[in-house]
């Protein structure tokens, strides 16, 4: 392939070589003419180029083979060079000529805009980033802008222009072929040279981006393999914590059966102790209630809820006073004392009642001291703390509690009597 570029430079050189010393000047033109040399010459490889390109296109739309969408890339690229080439040279030779550097003839025009939509056909290669899209569109317009191609070669013959219609080799004078010949050849090798230079460059970049596809596709799979290897350690975490809140849920269920099961045996045994106790705690209140009330009520019953009923000559009492009620509390209060210290199989030392009387009346009062003082045999000690005054005389001891509002301090009397007590 260097020998192509060689001969192609070599030809070159001596095509202007021609151009500008041997070539005879044009009577009419002068000087300017021998831009015929380049310019003529760089349309001939530009259509070359093109028709190139076109039949690569449709070749790629057929075959789907990228190796076309490459040399379609390569002629492309040359087109537009020659063309750009072939502007040029016409606006240097045309200032002259016609006095301008641009007018819009038809061949002018139509060959500007074949410029613009090859110009277009590379931008679109250059702004599509994915390969296969880019290739399939730009095939595509790449044959739509070949159309313009017959447009421009026929532009001198369909409009009246100020181009002359092309030559062709039995109208040039040989004198000038010869120089057209030498250039063509050697654009022609300088093209072919390119184009398979421009050729293997693009397979290298298509390579060099199937490689940073692959290395992106390389990153994002490394990037997932890492979130998977993330969310799998999550998932062994939350397994292994699930698996020990399992554990101890089944612990806690096993604890719970246990007091569900204890709890059972606990209500069974409260139950059934009920069922014994009711009976003589009943029987002692209402002993205690008896005395007290001096025989108008001589017996009571507990319920399973612990609810007292007073019973009237058997049938329970509807309505019980204030005072009643109170009379109903402290013969409970007896009865639990006494059934817990004959269960403990000794006396207990102390009985202490706080405001036991409450609505009583004056019979009541001295029937429930006379009822404390039967407990001495029971208790060490029976202490009652209470405001009613009218009781003290019937205590075998009382301590006055009263506040002195000088000192801020609360005094302890004891007051004796010297009767005996009752």
């Amino acid at each position: 392939m260097r020998l192509l570029l060689i001969f192609g430079v070599a030809l070159v050189l001596l095509g202007a070589a021609w151009a500008l010393l041997l070539a005879p000047e044009e009577a009419i033109q002068g000087v300017p003419q021998r831009i015929m040399y380049v310019h003529v010459p760089s349309v001939v490889v530009a259509y070359l180029a093109l028709g190139v390109m076109g039949l690569a296109s449709a070749l790629f739309l057929r075959r789907r083979d990228a190796a076309w969408d490459r040399l379609a890339l390569a002629a492309a690229e040359l087109a537009v060079l020659f063309i750009t080439l072939t502007l040029l040279t016409g606006a240097l030779w045309g200032q002259p000529v016609w006095g301008v550097w641009w007018t819009w003839d038809a061949r002018l025009t139509t060959t500007a805009i074949l410029f613009l939509l090859y110009a277009g056909y590379l931008a679109l290669r250059a702004f599509t980033e994915d390969a296969d899209r880019r290739a399939r569109w730009s095939a595509a317009v790449g044959l739509l802008a070949f159309l313009n191609v017959p447009i421009v070669y026929m532009s001198v013959r369909w409009w009246r222009t100020l181009h002359q219609v092309q030559s062709s080799p039995a109208t040039v004078d040989p004198a000038y072929a010869l120089g057209l010949r030498l250039n063509a050849l050697a654009f022609l090798l300088l093209l072919a040279h390119f184009v398979r230079t421009r050729y293997r460059a693009a397979r290298l970049e298509r390579a060099a981006e199937a490689r940073r596809a692959a290395e992106l596709r390389a990153t994002e799979a490394r990037g997932l393999l890492q979130a998977a290897d993330q969310a799998l350690d999550a998932a062994l975490r939350a397994e292994s914590a699930y698996r020990e809140r399992r554990a101890r849920l089944a612990d806690r269920e096993l604890e719970l059966r246990h007091h569900n099961e204890l709890d059972a045996a606990f209500s069974q045994l409260r139950a059934e102790l009920n069922a014994r106790v009711r009976p003589e705690l009943a029987e002692l209140a209402s002993r205690f209630l008896a005395e007290i009330t001096e025989g108008r009520y001589t017996e009571l019953e507990i319920d399973d809820n612990y609810n007292v009923l007073v019973l009237d000559e058997g049938e329970e009492k509807p309505v019980i006073s204030g005072g009643e009620e109170d009379i109903v509390n402290l013969v409970l209060r007896l009865a639990v004392s006494q059934m817990i210290a004959e269960r403990a199989g000794h006396p207990l030392s102390v009985l202490i009642l706080d405001e036991v009387f409450g609505s009583l009346d004056l019979e009541r009062r001295d029937n429930v001291v006379e009822l404390l003082q039967r407990l001495k045999d029971r208790y060490e000690q029976v202490i009652l703390i209470t405001h009613i005054e009218t009781v003290r005389e019937g205590l075998d001891q009382v301590l006055r509690v009263e506040y002195d509002e000088r000192t801020g301090a609360s005094v302890v009397r004891e007051e004796t009597f010297a009767a005996e007590p009752v």
